[in-house]
């Protein structure tokens, strides 16, 4: 449990960290909007749902 202490004290560990949730939690809102795009009558590519 004390590694796991001094890897929290760690800069570059927290740095890290916090880049990758929010990699992910950007690509989870970005994902959750991909289908709209492509559905989309108005600025979207117009297919349907077989096509996406």
């Amino acid at each position: 449990m004390a590694s796991l202490k001094e890897s929290v004290k760690n800069p570059a560990y927290l740095y890290g960290s916090v880049t990758i949730m929010l990699f992910f939690m950007s690509w989870g809102i970005w994902w959750s909007f991909f289908q709209i795009w492509l559905t989309s009558e108005e600025g979207g590519l117009m297919l349907n749902g077989t096509q996406v």
